[in-house]
This record gives structure tokens, C-alpha cells and sequence, in this order.
């Protein structure tokens, strides 16, 4: 039986993963559970020691609000190797960025290298979980957060044929694909990360993996070990 994998990330944030399942003969659904839209956030007047990047589309969203002009952090962290070279591509450099790209390993990395009382500013959605925020301000570290993309929900139609298995990559993701889509529970699920496995089978899917890492690479390999 031919493969069938449905990706749910917003479109643009599956070309990598649809790319590589394509090239081992596996045919990709893209059905984005995930819409992003980039939103105006009040500027930021005082000057701060860092930023941390938990997302692409934080990177976005920042430059989008120009939060960067007059800004010269000592510390530009991203939680992994696409939200860096998304910063590349906008004329900043991390300078900072986890062996595990989670926001738990990042607020780890930070913590470690800024000093009580430090000021961090966190471009972030509306939907994005206070995991960092929770562990720097444990060390004294001031976290100024500003919202710079929605997390929308897109008008989803009911998924036809076959699946394979359903990469998810957040707990919003899994709640949206579920809602259109509900006699979906025993599919294989391969989840972005432990919050979204937890979110899956707290949802009622009876086949639930996690990739060991995010990256498409990662991702990739999950699935086809699971599948084939």
C-alpha cells in the first residue's frame, strides 16, 4: 500500500518535511491546521540585554513590527536551526542556540548566561506557551513579551481517503484536525515535541509517536521508521 502522510503545519512550514517524504515515493497531503497572521505589537522603549526567538514566524512578526530598530542586544537566542537562519535572512545572527530546540532547553541556555534583573524581550503568537517566560523569570530575568502573529484557525473540509499517519506539531493542531475530522483518533499520529503527543492522547489517539527532535529531518525519519 502506497504511503500517505498528512502534514498540518501552515503550508510554507512544510515545504522542507513534504520535500523529503516525496523523495522516498511517499505521496503528502497539506492540510494546514495553522494559519499565521503577522499583527501589530506596541513598540518597546526601553533598551533590553536580550531576544528570544521561539518560532520562525516570531521572526517575522518582529521585523514586521520594526521592533528591532534601536535595539543592540548582547544576547540573540533561537530555539532551533530554521528560526536562526530566519534571523540570517533578516540581518541578525544568533548568537545563542540550544543543543534541544525547545523552548524549555532555550530558557535553560538563557538562564545560564544572563544575570538577575537582565531584561529579555520575547516576540511571540497569542497561543505560544509561557515555558520560557516561567524559567527566566524564576532566575530574576525580566521577560518583556510582545504578541506579533495570531495563531489562527483555518475552515477546515472533512480529510478524504486513506492516511498513513498525521504529523501534528502543536496542541492546536491536534484539536482543529480532530474537530473536522473525529472518526481520525486511530490513525498514527507522530507528534513535534512532548506537549503536542501529550495533547493527542489526552485527545484520544490511540497511536501516538514523537519525533525525537523537530527538525524535517528528524520528522522525516519518524515517520517512515513507524510506517515501513
Amino acid at each position: 500500500m502506497a504511503l500517505r502522510v498528512v502534514l498540518t503545519r501552515a503550508s510554507a512550514d512544510n515545504e522542507r518535511l513534504a520535500d523529503l517524504l516525496r523523495l522516498e515515493g511517499v505521496e503528502v497531503v497539506d492540510y494546514p491546521c495553522i494559519g499565521v497572521s503577522l499583527i501589530s505589537a506596541a513598540p518597546v522603549s526601553d533598551p533590553v540585554d536580550a531576544v528570544a526567538f521561539t518560532s520562525r514566524n516570531a521572526v517575522r512578526g518582529f521585523f514586521f513590527n520594526r521592533l528591532h530598530e534601536g535595539l543592540s542586544p548582547r544576547i540573540v537566542a533561537a530555539v532551533g536551526e530554521s528560526t536562526s537562519r530566519e534571523l540570517q535572512e533578516s540581518g541578525w545572527r544568533a548568537t545563542h542556540l540550544p543543543a534541544d530546540p525547545t523552548a524549555e532547553s532555550l530558557g535553560m541556555l538563557l538562564r545560564r548566561d544572563m544575570r538577575r534583573g537582565e531584561i529579555l524581550l520575547w516576540p511571540r503568537g497569542n497561543l505560544s506557551t509561557g515555558d520560557l517566560e516561567e524559567i527566566l523569570m524564576g532566575a530574576g530575568i525580566v521577560v518583556v513579551s510582545r504578541v506579533v502573529y495570531d495563531n489562527t484557525e483555518p475552515t477546515l473540509v472533512l480529510l478524504e481517503g486513506e492516511c498513513t499517519a498525521v504529523v501534528v506539531a502543536s496542541p492546536s493542531a491536534v484539536d482543529r484536525f480532530l474537530k473536522t475530522n473525529p472518526e481520525r483518533t486511530g490513525a498514527l499520529f507522530v507528534a513535534i515535541g512532548p506537549k503536542t503527543a501529550h495533547a493527542a492522547r489526552d485527545a484520544g489517539c490511540a497511536r501516538v509517536i514523537e519525533s525525537p527532535r523537530p527538525t524535517p529531518e528528524d520528522v522525516c525519519r519518524t515517520v517512515l521508521s513507524a510506517v515501513q
